[in-house]
């Protein structure tokens, strides 16, 4: 199934942040849970969707692994990384203060650190393009790279794989930074 860009539905955004305000809740009282089980819970809550850990770019070493296998399956299980901002920083943030975000400010702080680009390892420091910077981003109305569950995401060689040679043809047109350039450049607009 192709998944559409953008954020999850207003309803389940509703459900996932009053389950998030139930989390923030449980550190007072007789029972409490621990910061590390709610932060764990929380990373529960928020994983295992096709929108979470959604890719918006690839590293120079990764794309060339795949072109190494002529674009038709993943080399191997190529890690994810939250380049913008860790994800266990994000959680901590969503945890922090004496009372929970506004529903607003809880997805708009998620949605935005939740950016991942695809690395050929976790020591990759090659140059990464964002996907949005391709001439025709706004008309592609597909999300790559799905996250599955209960770890990694898809790639289907008639999508990702169509989508990544395509890239790999044109990227001596495309903008190619390093993590930290790209993230700089990213913090105030998502990239999708």
């Amino acid at each position: 199934m192709l998944h559409r860009v953008g954020m999850p539905k207003l309803e389940l955004r509703k459900e996932l942040y009053e389950i998030y305000c139930a989390i923030f809740n449980a550190c007072t009282g007789p029972n409490y849970l621990s910061r590390e089980k709610q932060e764990y819970l929380l990373d529960s809550v928020f994983a295992c969707e096709h929108w979470s850990w959604r890719v918006v770019g690839i590293s120079q070493e990764a794309l060339e692994e795949f072109s190494n296998k002529n674009f038709e399956k993943k080399p191997r299980e190529l890690p994810r990384d939250h380049f913008i901002c860790k994800r266990v920083v994000t959680r901590k943030r969503m945890l922090a203060g004496k009372k929970p975000m506004s529903q607003g400010a809880c997805w708009k702080l998620f949605w935005k650190n939740d950016q991942t680009v695809i690395l050929a390892s976790e020591k990759d420091k090659s140059k990464v393009c964002c996907f949005a910077d391709m001439p025709d981003w706004e008309q592609r109305r597909v999300r790559y790279f799905h996250c599955l569950m209960p770890s990694g995401f898809a790639f289907r060689k008639t999508v990702e794989g169509k989508f990544l040679r395509e890239l790999h043809r044109r990227s001596g047109e495309l903008q190619w930074d390093y993590k930290d350039t790209l993230a700089n450049r990213l913090r105030a607009n998502p990239c999708d």
